[in-house]
């Protein structure tokens, strides 16, 4: 039997099979694949791109269109681009037949929309994946750190608290000290989300200017706000006892509501910010428990290789 014959003989053969990369795998449809591969691995993603969309051109439908398309995408991230590349990803992750490898390609998108600032893009899609996946799954758990993560750095503490609750039954016993400890730092987050409320502030400040600044322990500026308030009003009130009712409107418009207005938006503000101080205190400490969490999650393959693909058929 002559060579053609067997490889004949040997797509039919894995066709009935049922293996989804057995189609057509030709040397010269691979050869463009490797090419492309090496470029990649080199750095330059431009010339990757292009080998990576011939492939595609020559051989729309192929099983391994869905690697063309992961490189493609990451080769975009790699140039900073991260619009198209979480669009490639999209579209491996469509594209892509062997259950295996969509854990991979998805929580790539999500890493994705991270770099390019999407991050509610990047909680839905790990959102999605958590759903799709088996709790017993490496992937799952990989998958809930980072969404968890995710969820700390938006401050939604309800959420993180839900996210890491969910693993303390999948968690080792090595790693359940470390969970432990961060949902105790959640749970009080929740309970305590602020340590003081702007809106007080502001009527504290409305009533007695300075004194909502005083309630968010802001020292200097209470005194600043009370000196600046009572110097305007005593002026005011001087004017008015003259009369000189025309000047003491004018001092009303032009500088007294300024001040006493001012005032009253500063104390809001002044809250805002002893809640985000306080917020930025706990952050470390959060950050750190999902670090220490991540110290006990085995490895995972995060990249995709084209010899990973075809060896299985090229092995035959």
């Amino acid at each position: 039997m002559n060579s053609s014959m067997k490889l004949i003989w040997f797509s039919i053969f894995s066709l009935l099979l049922g293996n989804p990369l057995a189609t057509a795998q030709t040397e010269p449809s691979l050869q463009l694949l490797r090419l492309g591969e090496g470029l990649f691995e080199a750095g330059e993603y431009d010339a990757a791109v292009t080998e990576y969309k011939r492939f595609l051109f020559f051989e729309e439908g192929h099983p391994l269109a869905f690697y063309a398309q992961y490189q493609i995408g990451q080769a975009f991230i790699g140039l900073s681009d991260y619009q198209k590349g979480s669009g490639y990803l999209q579209s491996a992750f469509r594209n892509c037949r062997d259950p295996r490898y969509k854990p991979l390609i998805r929580y790539q998108l999500a890493l994705a929309f991270i770099r390019g600032g999407q991050l509610d893009l990047a909680r839905l899609t790990l959102i999605r994946q958590s759903l799709a996946l088996s709790k017993d799954s490496q992937w799952w758990l990989a998958n809930q750190l980072m969404l968890g993560f995710l969820q700390i750095r938006a401050h939604d503490w309800e959420g993180a608290k839900q996210t890491f609750e969910g693993l303390s039954e999948h968690a080792t016993e090595a790693a359940s000290g470390a969970l432990d400890n961060l949902n105790r730092k959640l749970a009080r987050l929740v309970r305590k989300p602020a340590v003081v409320s702007p809106r007080r502030a502001e009527m504290l400040s409305t009533f007695v200017p300075g004194l909502g600044q005083l309630y968010s322990h802001a020292w200097r500026e209470a005194l600043n706000a009370s000196f600046l308030n009572a110097l305007t009003t005593s002026w005011v009130v001087d004017l008015l006892r003259k009369p000189a009712y025309r000047d003491a409107t004018l001092v009303i418009l032009l500088v007294w509501s300024r001040y006493y207005l001012g005032n009253r938006l500063h104390a809001r503000e002044t809250a805002m910010q002893r809640n985000q101080d306080y917020i930025e205190e706990q952050l470390p400490a959060l950050l750190n428990g999902v670090s220490e969490l991540t110290r006990h999650i085995p490895d995972l393959t995060t990249s995709l290789r084209l010899r990973d693909l075809v060896a299985p058929t090229e092995n035959r």
